[in-house]
């Protein structure tokens, strides 16, 4: 078998040096984080330009599967300090090779380090949102596609807020889609723009899916600004609010219509609160409408998606999905030793008063009632939860 899958011009070597079987092992270490196991492409077509970089279709030397590459060049370096698009670069490379999930697009390796381009390797997808509106030409999704999207989209949200990270450019153009048992499977792609939750201050991404908070920056960037741009992604998909205008860019006229696709949108409207403290986190809302399936965030530190008219509850940069911290141990109340009411309880090494005495404790009851200590009482963190509809 092995002879044969070398000699099939897919599997052929383009190098002259030893052979090397197909690893057997290639498929089963894509989810696994921090191991790259593509070093050596050929490129075999353009696929697209970014902000960033172009990509290309490439073939894995060593397997023969195909994959794509994201080419970045970097400018002339001076001294040995790296520049700031290396540090940008090397920061994705970061946390791409350090999360695995099923909805965000794999890792598969990296070369070129050190000289005037870098080659990030990713799994090859079928194309982004906007290539699948373009194969309906109607430019709607059924609801089940919509469904899909949702769930998929905000499992990988979570998972990456679950780990402190801020993707801040959640997109059409960066969802990309393959054709999975009869349906589709959508991935998170783009990581140029990620971030750590406590270091992100920058104000980036793009305008017209850009949260508030990062355009007038009145509140600490949060993982909540990706479930804002979530649903401005299916404002725009859904054609809603007419956020789909190609010439909408004023961020003022942007948060017009995001109003007007939340009252279209009543399933998804508490990702679309400007005040991130009473937006849904990605977390709440697998809870509100998927029954809590593929929570990366354990569900008890899951509270209800906050009421539009309640105040605003803390966003993660505070609170966010955690639970509250215990009382210390000198705060927490302590029951005072019961006392004798009645004057006839005394004890031998009681102080004996008359009564009507200055000091003297008058009885509240006519018997002494025995001392018991109530447990507090507390709310389960879900409680609320099935209300929502």
């Amino acid at each position: 078998m092995a002879e044969k899958r070398v000699q099939h011009p897919r599997f052929a070597r383009t190098e002259e040096e030893e052979r090397t079987e197909l690893p057997s092992w290639y498929n089963t270490r894509l989810h696994t984080p921090a191991v790259e196991v593509v070093r050596r492409v050929a490129p075999s077509g353009f696929v697209g330009e970014g902000t960033f970089g172009q990509v290309f279709k490439g073939i894995d030397l060593d397997s023969g599967c195909f994959v794509a590459v994201k080419k970045i060049k970097l400018p002339p370096k001076h001294g040995f300090l790296p520049s700031k698009e290396e540090e940008l670069l090397r920061r994705e490379v970061k946390i791409l090779s350090n999360v695995s999930h099923k909805n965000i697009v794999e890792f598969l390796g990296s070369s070129g380090w050190g000289s005037s381009a870098v080659h990030i390797f990713l799994s090859l997808k079928t194309g982004n949102i906007c290539d699948l509106l373009e194969k309906f030409r109607s430019n709607h999704l059924n609801e089940a596609l919509l469904s899909q999207l949702l769930h998929n989209m905000l499992e990988a949200l979570d998972y990456l807020a679950f780990r402190g990270w801020i993707h801040r450019d959640v997109k059409p153009q960066n969802i990309l889609y393959t054709p999975d048992d009869g349906g589709y499977r959508f991935q998170l792609a783009d990581f140029g723009l990620a971030h750590q939750e406590q270091f992100a201050q920058t104000q980036c991404g793009s305008p017209l899916y850009m949260a508030p908070e990062i355009i007038n920056r009145t509140h600490p960037q949060s993982s909540k600004i990706d479930v804002w741009s979530l649903f401005v992604v299916f404002g725009v998909v859904t054609q809603r609010g007419e956020l789909d205008d190609p010439q909408l860019a004023h961020h003022g006229e942007v948060l017009c219509r995001v109003k007007i696709a939340a009252a279209q949108l009543r399933r998804l409207s508490p990702m679309a609160e400007e005040d991130p403290g009473r937006r849904a986190s990605a977390a709440q809302m697998l809870v509100a409408h998927f029954g809590g399936q593929g929570l990366s965030t354990p569900r008890a530190r899951v509270h209800p998606i906050p009421d539009p008219g309640s105040a605003a509850a803390p966003s993660r940069a505070s609170e966010q999905l955690h639970s509250p911290e215990p009382p210390k141990p000198s705060e927490q109340s302590r029951p005072s030793r019961p006392r004798a009411l009645d004057p006839t309880m005394r004890t031998a090494n009681a102080k004996v008063m008359k009564p009507g005495a200055r000091g003297a404790m008058q009885p509240k009851y006519a018997s002494p009632r025995p001392y018991t200590r109530q447990a507090p009482t507390r709310g389960h963190p879900s409680d609320g939860i099935d209300e929502i509809e």
